[in-house]
């Protein structure tokens, strides 16, 4: 154990049912009560029965809308409920077993909690998937917890790297300029990170600027979808009508998205459901059992090992025969690289690319960091290198021989130390995409001007771009609510109404996954309204990352408000941190579509750790576990037997 990472030393990961990380799915029992991870999938005969992929469809839901409006899916104890009962029941048990955990190690539960999220989620029907998801999960937690915070997922893979992982491209002293990509169950997310020189977790201040991000609903549930459509193409299109397939397949993602009772269907059509269902699960098996044989993931080198299923000869029978099929991982290639691929996530890395170029101002991307359940299929790491060799021209991939899957929940617990040990640190009250502003006024065509700020409480300046407000990796320690105003002279002035697009990307205002408010992005001005020669936009950013938009477009002498008007709030990309919850202990949660873990930190240990580092007795105590395991083991247990529970020492 080295002075560097005492941080790391003191974090917990809760085990639940012997294991660090558990899927994500529940399983209602017919007597009562719910089972979580690994314990709702022990009884195989139930699997038609078990709820997952819920996270997703937990961003879906709008805070207040009517219980009667929102999809429901079926559970085993015969009820159906939504996906925020599911994901309400989830966390219950989860904490629960955290807490049990907790208290065999003489531990309380902690009151201040940091949960995972995608970066920029983008989906063209659930523009306010983020705020929503963001909602749903402060309304599950409260109670549980007096403070409840956000980190995006990419961000706590950066602190593994730097901080826990401590690989040597990424802990050296020296500038990075980092490509970051995770790839978990449900989302992918990509951003752009650039440290400083500095960069011990014990100095103070931010040592990396976020300068972009993309995220797209796209994972490994995505993958086993595309695999049993190629299967089932492959084993059924000759024997069955092409359309009755493809009717079958909509039904069961209808099912699976709460808009279809199953029950509605004729026996052929539920059984076909049913065995999909299944299916699935025997594909996520066999697709991991796959990419573990796999020996060369070489593109130009055609891959000749297989794995076999079984499928039914009748998919639409309710006791079909079993035939074999073989899973190819050539079969698998050609579905990652042209359906996940090039349809899904390339698109996502090159937006990123793009919106941290002009913040990088010709700095090469040196290094890129990978994490995520998806990521151990290691054609990424081929395509990343082939499709953006002029991106990444000298860039290391740094490549990890164990799995990927527990990159994020470990990351997570070294942000909550750092954000008991220094509030101010990389990711906390900071922008991680740029905002820009393009306005229409009364159709008259789009206006790009350049901004001037004339009011802000924090210390930004100026943005050299035209539309440009905030540029990425800005400060802002937001307490409440702060208000930032500019002020911008138009070519016309909107005498009818005001077309107004916040967006990532200047360029074009119809890519809609550049946009900020794709919902609502238009105001009607008041009849007889008079102008100033400038009209102010004035932003209200509240801690929780949300922001409305007023358009002043008079003043009076005493310089209030005379004329304006308001437009619909809409989430900026924003992590933000409550600073007077600093040396607390935190729980952090990795809630992922596919699995989820706990991590627990707390500060008293912490500062044992710090203490220790002075005292000359235990720092030659730690020296010598790196002698001979049959010397270093009793030296370990030493160490061990001093502290009132289990730490993790980096031995």
């Amino acid at each position: 154990m080295t002075s560097k990472n005492y941080l790391i030393n003191a974090v917990d990961v809760v085990t639940i049912a012997d294991r660090e990380s558990i899927p994500t799915v529940s399983r209602y029992l017919k007597e009562g009560g719910v089972l979580i991870g690994v314990d709702a999938l022990t009884d195989l005969t139930e699997l038609k029965f078990l709820n997952d992929d819920f996270k997703i469809q937990l961003g879906k839901l709008k805070g207040g809308q009517s219980t009667k409006s929102r999809a429901t899916f079926s559970c085993g104890d015969g009820q159906r409920r939504s996906a925020y009962a599911l994901a309400d029941d989830f966390f219950s048990a989860l904490t629960k077993e955290a807490t049990r955990h907790l208290a065999k190690q003489r531990l309380s539960m902690a009151k201040c909690v940091l949960v995972s999220e995608p970066l920029s989620f983008y989906a063209e029907e659930d523009a306010d998937w983020l705020e929503n998801y963001r909602d749903n999960i402060r309304r599950i937690l409260h109670g549980k917890f007096d403070e409840i915070q956000f980190l995006p997922e990419p961000f706590a893979v950066y602190q593994y790297y730097r901080y826990g992982k401590r690989h040597s491209l990424v802990s050296q002293e020296r500038k990075h300029c980092a490509l970051i990509i995770d790839f978990g169950g449900g989302t992918f997310d990509v951003s752009v990170v650039e440290t400083t020189k500095a960069g011990d977790i014990r100095q103070k201040g931010k040592h990396a600027k976020p300068l972009g991000a993309h995220s797209s609903p796209v994972g490994g549930f995505e993958i086993n979808r595309q695999i049993a459509s190629a299967i089932i193409s492959s084993a059924y299109d000759k024997k069955f009508d092409k359309e009755r397939i493809r009717k079958a397949l909509t039904n069961y993602y209808r099912w699976r998205d709460g808009a279809l009772d199953i029950e509605d269907l004729n026996v052929a059509n539920r059984s076909f459901l049913l065995w999909l269902g299944a299916f699935l699960r025997e594909i996520e098996l066999a697709k991991l059992q796959l990419s573990k044989k796999i020996q060369n993931w070489n593109l130009n080198t055609l891959p000749t090992e297989s794995i076999t299923l079984e499928i039914p000869d009748d998919p639409f029978s309710e006791a079909p025969d079993r035939i074999p099929f073989y899973l190819s991982a050539e079969m698998l290639r050609d579905v990652f690289v042209r359906e996940i691929w090039a349809r899904k996530i390339k698109g996502c890395i090159k937006k990123a690319i793009k919106t941290a170029s002009d913040a990088l101002a010709g700095r090469p991307l040196d290094i890129v960091l990978l994490s995520g359940g998806s990521a151990n299929l290691r054609w990424l790491e081929e395509l990343i290198r082939r499709e953006f060799v002029d991106d990444l021209q000298g860039a290391a991939i740094v490549s990890l021989r164990e799995d990927y899957q527990e990159v994020v929940s470990k990351g997570l617990a070294i942000e909550c130390a750092r954000r008991g040990y220094e509030p101010n640190n990389e990711f906390s009250d900071v922008t991680y995409n740029p905002l820009f502003l393009v306005v229409n006024p009364d159709e008259k065509g789009e206006e790009r001007k350049r901004y001037r700020l004339i009011s802000t409480p924090f210390k930004i300046d100026d943005c050299a771009a035209d539309s440009q407000l905030l540029s990425s990796a800005c400060d802002l320690d937001i307490k409440n609510e702060e208000k930032i105003t500019w002020r911008v002279r138009l070519d016309h002035p909107p005498k009818h109404h005001l077309k107004y697009y916040f967006l990532k990307d200047p360029t074009t205002t119809e890519d809609l996954e550049s946009r900020y408010n794709f919902v609502e992005s238009s105001v009607t001005t008041n009849p007889g309204a008079r102008f100033d020669s400038t009209i102010q936009v004035q932003l209200i950013i509240r801690s929780d990352g949300t922001a409305t938009p007023t358009f002043i477009y008079r003043t009076d002498q005493d310089g209030k408000i005379a004329e304006s008007v308001t437009g619909e709030p809409f989430c900026i990309d924003l992590v933000s941190a409550n600073q007077d919850t600093s040396r607390a202990a935190y729980i952090g949660i990795d809630f992922g579509t596919a699995t989820s873990a706990v991590t627990y930190v707390d500060w008293a240990q912490i500062e044992l750790f710090e203490s220790r580092e002075k005292d000359e007795v235990w720092l030659q105590l730690n020296e010598l576990v790196d002698l001979p395991s049959l010397i270093a083991i009793p030296i370990k247990a030493l160490l061990l037997s001093s502290q009132q529970y289990r730490l993790h020492l980096d031995v």
